[in-house]
């Protein structure tokens, strides 16, 4: 059951760490408004996006490497760590309202 669930969360993540690769080399562009530096919710939100290819590219190798040498439990857990990136961005374009910022 864990080697199913370390595969099947490595297609996903793999996948989804390519599919993130052009919306992390665009994030600079979100700060390109010069009042857009001061927005702590859009900057967090350019950090998630731009870091969750390199996090889906350490955390599943991480993970192979965990669930074969040490425990297969803690290896099945690094798999999700891109969940983290997930939950960030999500938690900013859900509080941001309506595009403005909140305070």
């Amino acid at each position: 059951m864990e080697h199913t669930i370390l595969v099947v969360g490595t297609w996903v993540f793999w996948i989804l760490g390519l599919f993130g690769g052009m919306p992390a080399m665009m994030s600079p562009m979100m700060l390109d408004n010069p009042d857009s530096a001061n927005n702590k919710r859009l900057v967090m939100t350019m950090y998630a996006v731009m870091t969750f290819p390199i996090v889906c590219l350490i955390s599943l190798p991480l993970a192979w490497y965990v669930y074969g040498n040490f425990s297969e439990t803690y290896g099945c857990l690094l798999v999700f760590v891109p969940l983290v990136n997930i939950g960030m961005l999500l938690v900013f374009l859900l509080t941001n309202g309506n595009g403005k910022e909140n305070g």
